[in-house]
This record gives structure tokens, sequence and C-alpha cells, in this order.
């Protein structure tokens, strides 16, 4: 520990004592109620912690205090001004120890080794250092000096201390500059001092004993608030230049996310653009256009007229012809009509109420039309007259082809 540390401390030593009156702590207390009136009074006074640890103890036991809701606590608490952190910290020792032993009973701890007894008390949840220390000190016999939050910073304004080991959670050179006598002391009156430090850190008559330990320390503390002003106002004027910075940040966005206008090519307009895209509506109009053109060029080609047959097919065309009545007649015998042709319009025979079925049901066959011929049936052959060659034997007679027949209409079905 270097010098100018050794004379801060002694000088604390004595303006503390001199500032704060020593207190010492209730004799006869457990292990469990040192430990718990630590947690109250970490970062409190001693006599806020005293009149909280009172309102506590009122309760049945320290098992009713666990289950009881941190409202509830923090309501009996209201000496500490923020009592939730303390609460919280309280009852979180009370689980832990209940889940650990089933108990709230550490005086245990007294017969153990101070080092297994510190690591033991380390284990449990909720305990910080400043407890570990306030129990090392007041009921296991050991030399420490507690040191809460408010410590630690009222230690760092003064020196004692840098960042870093601030972190630790001690103070180095405390145990070696304060005698183990003076320790109980000692911890009272820098407690005193460093919770009000933490209140009120510009209060006049904190400043004057600060001045009075260390000037260095005012002068830290003048420098670190012109530096956190001026660190206040660089962020206020960026704050208020910020709207005006980001107008063109946001102009120069939209401009990238605007997509650039199409090009046409050549001989394109728009509108042909716009034709070209398809849609769910245009496909379905197109296939249903398709289907009706479908549905009424089937007919218009079986329903086109038949030619008149030329002389020299006379003899192919009543063969055919023959063929059909056989197989109309051969049908009727049945009941049935023959299958139709894949494409075509079934042929119902005349004098006939046999009708194709499709599915099981009766198809009702469409009304034929004037045009519509049925397949040419052969006509009853009769002898012609024929005029005698020059040779005198009489030319073949020349087969007309056969008359055409109207289909007669089929009747519509009442729907």
């Amino acid at each position: 520990m270097s010098e100018n540390r050794t004379a801060i401390i002694a000088k604390l030593v004595k303006v503390a004592k001199k500032h704060y009156p020593a207190v010492s702590p209730p004799a006869g207390r457990t292990v469990l109620e040192n430990l718990l009136y630590a947690c109250l009074l970490e970062n409190a006074q001693f006599t806020a912690a005293d009149e909280a640890f009172a309102r506590l103890e009122q309760y049945s036991d320290w098992n009713e205090v666990r289950v009881t809701t941190n409202q509830e606590l923090c309501e009996a608490a209201t000496a500490l001004g923020d009592a939730l952190p303390a609460i919280e910290h309280l009852k979180l020792v009370l689980h832990s120890l209940f889940e650990t032993h089933y108990s709230f009973d550490l005086d245990f701890l007294i017969k153990e080794n101070q080092g297994k007894a510190i690591a033991q008390l380390e284990k449990y949840k909720g305990v910080t250092p400043f407890v570990v220390s306030y129990l090392v000190q007041n009921s296991l016999g050991g030399h420490k000096i507690p040191t809460s939050a408010a410590s630690l910073d009222f230690a760092e304004a003064l020196g004692l201390v840098t960042p870093k080991e601030k972190e630790s959670g001690t103070v180095p050179g405390f145990e070696r500059a304060v005698p183990k006598t003076k320790g109980p002391e000692f911890f009272s009156t820098m407690h005193q001092l460093a919770v009000d430090f933490k209140n009120k850190p510009r209060d006049k008559h904190i400043v004057a004993i600060l001045k009075e330990i260390n000037p260095d320390a005012v002068k830290r503390m003048e420098t670190a608030d012109a530096a956190a002003k001026k660190s206040a106002a660089k962020a206020a004027s960026e704050v208020k230049s910020a709207p005006e910075k980001s107008s063109p940040s946001k102009t120069t966005s939209a401009k990238a996310a605007t997509p650039p206008p199409s090009k046409n090519l050549p001989g394109e307009t728009k509108a042909t653009v716009d034709v070209k895209k398809p849609t769910v509506e245009s496909n379905a109009a197109t296939s249903d256009k398709k289907a009706t053109l479908s549905k009424a060029t089937i007919p218009s080609k079986v329903n086109t007229p038949a030619k008149a047959i030329a002389p020299a097919k006379a003899a192919t065309s009543a063969k055919a012809a023959t063929s059909a009545k056989a197989t109309t007649s051969a049908a009727n015998k049945k009941g049935s009509a023959p299958e139709p042709a894949k494409g075509k319009t079934p042929i119902v025979p005349t004098g006939s109420n046999n009708k194709p079925t499709v599915g099981g049901e009766k198809k009702v066959s469409p009304p034929a039309k004037s045009n519509m011929a049925k397949p040419a049936q052969p006509a009853p052959k009769k002898p012609e007259s024929t005029a005698p060659t020059k040779s005198g034997k009489p030319a073949a007679a020349a087969k007309k082809p056969a008359p055409q027949v109207k289909p007669t209409p089929a009747k519509k079905k009442p729907r």
C-alpha cells in the first residue's frame, strides 16, 4: 500500500469519527439474525436498518417472512427508503437457506474454520461481499471491514481505489491500516459518511468533509461534473441536429427505393404491355370460350349435308348402306343402339324408341336441322329402258344415287 493511500485512510478514520458517532451492534444476535440485518444495512443508515429489522421480527418466524410478498415486506421496511433491493436479497437468502438446510439455523458456522465458514456463506444465494464481511466481523470473530456500494463510491472519490480495484468489492489496505479492535468503530462511522455521500454528494457538509480528508477529491469531483455537463450538452446538440440530417437521407433512400421507369420496346406501348399480363379471370374466360367453340364446331362437322354420290361409286355406297341397315336392325332386335364413334353424334334409328344412354341416364338427342342427312339407303332397283347402242345391244343402265331421306326430329324430353 502506498504512503499516500495510508495517509488518506488515517485521515478518514479521524474525520469520520469526528462527524459521526460510533454504533455498536446489538449483543446476543445469532448468525442468521446478523446475516439478515446486514442485508437491510448494506445501503442504509443504522437507524433505518434497526427500524426495518424490528418490524420484520414481529412476524411469527422467518419462514413466514420467506413466504410473504415483497410488497408487504416493503411496507414493513419503509424506513429504508428504497426497500425493494434489500427485501429481495433478504428473501433470496431465506429461500436458499431453507432449500439447503430445511431450517434457519446458522450457528454451526461459529465452530467451523473461518475460511470454511466464509466459503459456505458465499454459496448461499443473495449473500454479497458486504454481508460476508459483516458476519466475519460480528459473528465469526475475524477482522474484516465491510464495504458496500456506497462505501466503494466514496473511496473512489477519495482516490483510495481505482475502477479496476473497485470491481473486487473491497478497498485494499483497510484491514492493515485499521486494527481489529478499532474495526467495528471505523466501519460504523465510515459507513454513515458513505451513505450520506451517496444520497447527497453535493451537499455543503459532505463537500467540506471531503476537503478535510483529501482536497484533491473536490477537484476530481469538479472535473467529473464538468465532463458530465459537456457530454450532456453534446448529446443534446446531436439530438437537435438529428431531424435536420435525417430528412436528406430519407429523401435519398426514397429515391433509391423508387424503381426506374420501364422502357418499352420499339413499337410497343404501355397498353400492349398491360394486355400481355395474364390473369386468372382471363385464362378462365379463354378456356370457357374454347370449350364453347369446340362444342359448336363438332356438330357442324357432323351435320354437314352429304354430297351426292358419283355414279362411279354407286356400288360402294350401296354396300355401305346395306351393312348400316343390317347393323341397325340387329341393334333394334337387341333393344340397344350401337356405340357411336368418338367425336361423332350418335345416330338414332327411325321408328325406334331406344336411345343412347350415358352413365345410366337417357340422353336426349338434339333436334335435327333441315340440313342434316341420314346415311343413304339403297332404293329398290327398277328396270330402266336403255337406248340401243350401235351394236344393237342395250347399254348397262346407270344406277342412280339413293334419294336423301330427311331424319325425323326427336321429341324433346321436358326438363
